[in-house]
């Protein structure tokens, strides 16, 4: 089975010590860029490896001989003061985007480094690499590794994703074409997917569809399952695709050329397919900040709330950038950001301004209303995975870009803006728990 090892070392005398490492099992079937950036004093990259590399039992049995050798160079992983390696087992933390995906993530603790993350010497030796990159905090985002402030030794290995719903699966007209993705050389037998079936903004049906529905065929690294169904024209469907009783993954398939949501019918009379909107939420609008304010506006509207954009108009500079109304009159603060979430103080300016709401409403005989200040950026989880924990810790919410883009998959049904609400809550108290 194909993972992907992305890692960071630095020369100590004759020999590179590991500062990070993760291993990653990707969805079945996605393709991964590789990166192998490499100067006097820095290695890193991000690589794909498979059980003609390697064991991952050999990959663990090495880490915990304070060793490892890739692509015929030895990284030794330095243990802690007392000559050995802390392990940690938790849920993988995530956001919305945490209901698409179910993984765990096992990390072996090491002892503690040289900072490397704000040493100017190795920034500077990267802005003059043959491919430049801005410095260690550019370099980690490249190659997958998060950021962080813990300056010991880790590795982290993630849970594989056995099986998983193809995004190429789509209802059209009566007829749902639904694929599903396994990791070949396991027993198809014992894939399955379950489905919640909407139509005309209610449950249609609910079931499982079991391994006998589909055709399967081999693709590449991936054996994937092929399988048709009668739906309601317009359908909207919730696929669930498991294997051996556990679920692995989550996505919604839609008709892209119907939608069961009439915002967003009638927002693609001018951005068709969204297009627009999605660039913006990824960050590459021609003025991405403020592009990323309009699309978050757009997007929260699509999902039944009422946003008024107050950051467009330079009266308002004092203000929010977003402001925003559920159903059942709860608020919610939205600074939007295309960088890390702690530049220029944004989280505390943004408490601070979420205070001020909650006592206007208390004046007004209004305390029952919820204040929920929200901070959005265009930055991966992974990314900014450190930060996310600290900034929700002092009570902001944060959504990143997987987050959005889950929830721009859901526009395609009308959504109880309160119960969206309710699930961002929900996913904050669980990522504060990690």
């Amino acid at each position: 089975m194909e993972f992907v090892l992305s890692f960071v070392a630095s020369r100590k005398s004759d020999s590179w010590s590991l500062h990070k490492g993760v291993i990653n099992y990707n969805i079945p079937g996605d393709v991964v860029q590789e990166v192998w950036v490499e100067t006097d004093n820095i290695r890193a990259a991000k690589i794909k490896m498979d059980r003609s590399d390697c064991e991952l039992g050999d990959v663990i049995g090495s880490l915990l001989d304070g060793v490892i050798e890739i692509r015929g160079c030895r990284y030794y992983f330095q243990k802690n003061a007392d000559d050995f390696y802390d392990v940690k087992l938790d849920e993988a933390p995530g956001g919305v985007s945490s209901r698409q995906l179910h993984v765990h993530a096992l990390t072996l603790i090491g002892g503690l480094q040289n900072e490397i993350i704000n040493r100017p010497s190795f920034d500077w030796e990267l802005r003059s690499h043959s491919e430049p990159y801005d410095g260690m905090i550019d370099l980690l985002q490249t190659v997958g590794i998060a950021i962080t402030e813990n300056t010991n030794a880790s590795f982290e290995v993630r849970s594989p994703i056995v099986v998983a719903i193809d995004t190429r699966s789509m209802v059209r007209g009566s007829r749902a074409d639904v694929k599903v993705r396994l990791v070949k050389g396991l027993d198809f037998g014992k894939a399955a997917v379950g489905y919640r079936i909407l139509a005309n903004g209610s449950l249609f049906s609910r079931g499982v569809w079991v391994a006998g529905h589909f055709k399967w065929e081999d693709e590449g690294n991936v054996c994937v399952g092929s399988g048709h169904f009668d739906v309601p024209p317009a359908a909207l469907i919730q696929a669930f695709a498991s294997y051996d009783g556990k679920a692995f993954h989550s996505w919604w398939i839609h008709d892209p050329d119907k939608s069961q949501n009439p915002r967003r019918a009638a927002l693609e009379v001018y951005d068709p397919g969204l297009k627009i909107l999605t660039g913006y939420l990824r960050g590459e609008g021609s003025d991405p900040g403020k592009d990323l304010e309009f699309a978050v506006s757009w997007l929260v509207w699509l999902l039944g709330f009422s946003p008024s954009h107050l950051g467009v108009n330079s009266k308002m500079k004092d203000a929010v950038d977003i402001l925003v109304s559920s159903p059942e009159g709860n608020i919610a603060l939205v600074e939007c950001t295309t960088g890390v979430l702690k530049a220029g103080h944004k989280p505390s300016v943004l408490l601070g301004r979420a205070a001020a709401v909650r006592a206007s409403l208390n004046a007004t005989n209004n305390s029952h209303i919820k204040v929920y200040p929200i901070m959005v950026t265009t930055k991966l989880r992974e990314e900014i995975l450190p930060e996310i924990k600290e900034v929700m810790n002092s009570g902001v919410y944060v959504l990143t870009r997987d987050d959005l883009e889950a929830l721009l998959i859901r526009t395609a049904i009308v959504n109880d803006a309160n119960i969206l609400l309710a699930e961002i809550e929900q996913v904050a108290e669980s990522a504060a728990n990690v």
